[in-house]
């Protein structure tokens, strides 16, 4: 969680909370133990209670171990629970870090003096602004007002950690399956959105006007609960108020259907109904409860109508990055409501500071797109390039591989099969393989990805400068690569002692098509990258070596004149049949890659 490090490490020099002690409500899992250790490095005195059913008793455990006051189980009961959150009402702390108003009503009930506090959800800001309008008398700042919280950990954060619960508390496939979304808020426009984009067929009740409007205008069908519950498959509520899907809402609701909520409290569905009405329930492993009605109906609930995203085995919650973005925003909003709140707080109910959001985004974007180079790595055209060499002699030789894969990101010790010939060719010449952009290690181009052979040449052509490679070098270019060697070696005759096309591409290939057709990791547009390649027919009498694959399907014996016309590249070229497949030709048959090589030197020479 890099915002709580920075902020811990500031808040370990400052000491904003010297002196004080702060009460807190919230979750208690591992993200938030990260925001109540930060607290602790600012010198609060930090007492915490969990919110109901959604405690980590091996997170409680860690924190008291560190000598932080972590009270309560996941395993309470409410009655229990509420004694938990009271006995830090009543330790009288100076602020308070709530999670859906719970301190806030006991400090008022008890008449505690506090100087300020923060509050992380909609549902402890309806109460604000409705239950204790009027009578709360310090600063809180409603943490999610903030813009950053609401798109980053409300909207995509909850929409990816509910779509996670619901497979993961069901064993079910969303594809194909009916869900009503109760609420189009912010959190509501995520389960939608990430429901919708897997498979899901959704439609949203609303009952604000403008918000019904969005959702229809985002492509959903909409209407109110009551319309719209008895197409469904599943509901999911998501609206911090009472009772959503009441009885009425039940009484239609067809068999089979199950509920869950969201919302920060278990009052989203009228829950006593079902165990008013039903005949009887059956326990259908940890976390859903079936409602047999007397008319035939089952009905199965979700975690007694608790927050889902937070229940049963193994809960996650929302993402690390997304609650670093949240906390962070707790952490800098409780030292704005302690001694200098009159200066950044306009009224006793308030967001968090503009300048606070918008650094937290600063600092956020600039985390979600950096990136740490793997060593060794070189710097090229704004990007790293990860990259070995190994050997010595000369000319050095650069490879460059074939169209990677999506399981090809990552660094790769034996890059990507290359392994046995790097070492047969490092016998004799220096040898230096390299991951083009976005795969082995190397970074991703950001904003626009799409790719071309030029912009793969002005990598290549940079790598070599980067390297400080004595010139001329050898290329050497699998499959795709032999569209980059080739028009690097057109435009830079200077640079390149000669080819070695290991089963290397042709241009003219109409699998390909007319139109461009990207994917990832490279993004290399394929029709404009061979267009490019094309432009390249005569290398005079530079040294040319063909390794020609011959495993290849029945239906692409093509692939053989399109070698035929790679010899005719140079009036001084050869080739070599090697008994493999056109993928691996390089780690089947190295000595064949490390003889052409050979020869090219010897032919440089």
């Amino acid at each position: 969680m890099a915002l709580l490090g920075v902020i811990g490490e500031e808040f370990a020099e400052t000491k904003p909370f010297d002196g004080l002690r702060i009460g807190v409500s919230l979750h208690l899992e591992a993200k938030t133990a990260v925001l109540l250790e930060t607290l602790q490095r600012g010198s609060a005195t930090v007492i915490a209670a969990g919110n109901h059913g959604t405690s980590q008793d091996d997170v409680v455990a860690y924190l008291n171990a560190r000598g932080i006051d972590a009270r309560g189980s996941r395993f309470d009961d409410l009655e229990t629970h509420l004694g938990v959150v009271a006995s830090v009402v009543a330790d009288e702390p100076d602020m308070l870090l709530d999670n859906g108003a719970d301190l806030v009503s006991l400090v008022l009930e008890n008449d505690v003096e506090v100087i300020g506090g923060t509050e992380e959800t909609t549902s402890g800001h309806m109460r604000l602004d409705g239950e204790f309008r009027d009578r709360v008398n310090f600063p809180m700042i409603v943490i999610n007002d903030s813009p950053l919280k609401a798109i980053a950990e409300n909207q995509h954060a909850v929409g990816q950690s509910v779509y996670e619960s619901f497979c993961r508390l069901t064993n079910l496939m969303p594809q194909g399956k009916r869900f009503l979304v109760v609420g189009y808020g912010w959190c509501g426009r995520g389960v939608a959105h990430y429901a919708r984009a897997n498979g899901a067929h959704v439609t949203v009740a609303e009952v604000d006007e403008i918000k019904m409007m969005e959702a229809a205008l985002d492509g959903f069908r909409v209407g109110s609960v009551q319309e719209l519950i008895s197409h469904a498959d599943v509901v999911i509520t998501v609206t911090g108020a009472a009772n959503v899907v009441d009885a009425v809402a039940l009484a239609e609701a067809p068999s089979g259907l199950l509920l869950a909520n969201a919302g920060h409290f278990p009052i989203e569905i009228d829950v006593s109904y079902l165990e008013t009405n039903a005949e009887e329930q059956v326990q259908m492993g940890e976390t859903i409860t079936r409602y047999r009605m007397p008319d035939g109906r089952s009905i199965d609930l979700v975690a007694d109508g608790r927050m889902m995203n937070l229940a049963g085995p193994l809960p996650k919650g929302n993402t690390i990055e997304s609650m670093d973005l949240g906390v962070a925003l707790a952490l800098v909003g409780a030292a704005c409501s302690g001694d200098d709140a009159g200066e950044t707080l306009t009224t006793v109910v308030d967001a968090a500071p503009t300048t606070v959001t918008t650094a937290d985004a600063t600092a956020t974007t600039t985390t979600l797109i950096s990136f740490e180079p793997t060593d060794p790595s070189v710097m090229v055209n704004g990007g790293w390039l990860a990259y070995e060499c190994r050997g010595e002699g000369a000319p050095a030789v650069v490879v460059d591989h074939g169209r990677a894969n999506a399981t090809q990101v990552e660094r790769d010790p034996n890059w990507m099969l290359w392994g046995k010939t790097l070492d047969m060719i490092a016998e004799t010449n220096k040898v230096c393989m390299y991951g083009r952009r976005g795969v082995v290690g190397s970074e991703p181009i950001s904003g626009d990805p799409v790719r071309t052979t030029q912009d793969q040449v002005n990598d290549l052509n940079g790598l070599i400068d980067a390297l400080e490679l004595e010139t001329p070098v050898i290329l050497v270019g699998h499959s795709l690569g032999g569209f980059n060697i080739r028009l690097l070696a057109g435009q830079n005759p200077e640079k390149v002692a000669g080819l070695v096309f290991v089963d290397g591409t042709d241009t003219g290939i109409a699998e390909f098509g007319t139109a461009p057709s990207v994917s990832a990791p490279e993004w290399i547009d394929l029709v404009a990258g061979q267009t490019q390649a094309a432009v390249v027919t005569d290398l005079g009498d530079l040294p040319v070596y063909v390794l020609t694959a011959t495993q290849v399907s029945s239906g692409r014996v093509w692939w053989f004149e399109l070698q035929d016309n790679l010899l005719a590249l140079s009036t001084n070229s050869v080739q070599m049949n090697v008994e493999a497949a056109h993928t691996n030709i390089h780690w089947t048959e190295p000595a064949s890659v490390a003889e052409a090589v050979a020869w090219v030197t010897a032919q440089a020479g």
